[in-house]
């Protein structure tokens, strides 16, 4: 099956891909028909099209009054028995769906987060959200310490070991107005952290995204909150900074 396109007169492509439709062009169906002629594309147009394959069917060569259907000699239409294909409306773009948010989730959400069964998403009237968690660990070891380094940065043994070093959780959702909200909700607790300085005064649990994305106009959100600049290395650092 292929698609033809002549322009001026002119076989322009020969392919099998649709041709988009241009205005003020005529586009005919040419119902499966057997195409017979010199397929040179830039000459001026020489083919017919036949309702029966004449290789199966040798009378469709003896009478191409009955079964030529459609015929173009010298760029020029001759006959035309085929039914023009209506003009199909135009189609509204679909509304981007999806993740709309001037900046991602900070844990990667899976790509079922739509899937309304998740244990971890909830749904009603006004709110709709999607609980995710990331634990960070860390993993140290020694394999041997001289008494140089000892007596530079201390005994390392009791580092030796692992620990968790963060455990971050929150909430991502929308808020149910006409054009949803975004909201995103994230915090961390650095309590399994004991660190190397024992005056570490971390607090035990930072707030790290409290955002609201407000549609504008034309796929254009507001952002406001506690967020990540994307123009710093905060947004490229790895997940617990």
């Amino acid at each position: 099956m292929v698609s033809l396109l002549v322009k001026q007169g002119r076989l322009e492509m020969v392919t099998v891909d649709n041709v988009p439709e241009e205005k003020g062009g005529l586009v005919v169906d040419a119902r499966q028909g057997y195409v017979l002629g010199r397929l040179e594309a830039g000459d001026l147009a020489n083919f017919m099209i036949l309702n029966q394959d004449p290789i199966a069917h040798f009378e469709a060569l003896l009478d191409t009054q009955t079964h030529a259907v459609f015929v173009l000699r010298d760029g020029v239409i001759v006959r035309n028995r085929l039914v023009p294909v209506p003009e199909e409306p135009e189609v509204p773009k679909k509304k981007k769906e999806g993740w709309f948010a001037y900046s991602a989730p900070p844990i990667v959400l899976p790509t079922s987060y739509q899937n309304k069964r998740k244990w971890n998403r909830f749904e009603s009237k006004y709110i709709d959200g999607l609980f995710a968690a990331a634990v960070m660990l860390d993993r140290m070891g020694w394999l041997a310490q001289n008494d140089g380094s000892k007596g530079q940065v201390g005994d390392l043994s009791p580092h030796d070991g692992g620990e968790i070093r963060a455990l971050r959780f929150g909430l991502v959702g929308t808020l149910n107005f006409e054009n949803p909200w975004i909201y995103t909700i994230f915090l961390a607790t650095h309590a399994f952290d004991q660190g190397f300085d024992s005056s570490d005064n971390t607090d035990d649990v930072t707030l790290y995204d409290f955002r609201l994305d407000i549609p504008l106009f034309r796929d254009t959100s507001l952002s406001v909150g506690k967020q990540k600049e994307p123009i710093s290395m905060e947004r490229l650092m790895p997940l617990v900074d």
